[in-house]
Parts: C-alpha cells; sequence; structure tokens
C-alpha cells in the first residue's frame, strides 16, 4: 500500500520566471537569495539549455 503525502510535487519551473533563482540572482545579486537558493544553485541539477 502507497502512503500518500501531504506536499505536492514542485519544481523551480513552476515559479513565474522573475521569482526564479537564477534570474534573481542575475538581476538582484547574491544578496537577494536565501542560503538554501544559492547552495541549490550550485549543486543543481543540469546546465542552462541541456536536456538531460
Amino acid at each position: 500500500m502507497v502512503k500518500e503525502s501531504n506536499f505536492s510535487s514542485f519544481t523551480v519551473r513552476d515559479l513565474p520566471k522573475t521569482e526564479r533563482p537564477r534570474e534573481r540572482l542575475i538581476k538582484f545579486g547574491p544578496e537577494a537569495l536565501s542560503s538554501q537558493e544559492l547552495l541549490a544553485l550550485v549543486i543543481g541539477r543540469g546546465i542552462r539549455k541541456t536536456r538531460r
């Protein structure tokens, strides 16, 4: 039996482009991002414009 989670699946692509960490970093600098967002950018999956 599979237990259902109360959490929905969420990705960065679900965010409006103006709220995505990479775009906010470019526009506002690293000061505008949380430590978690900066870490996610550093260890993020994939390469921009490359499909895996």
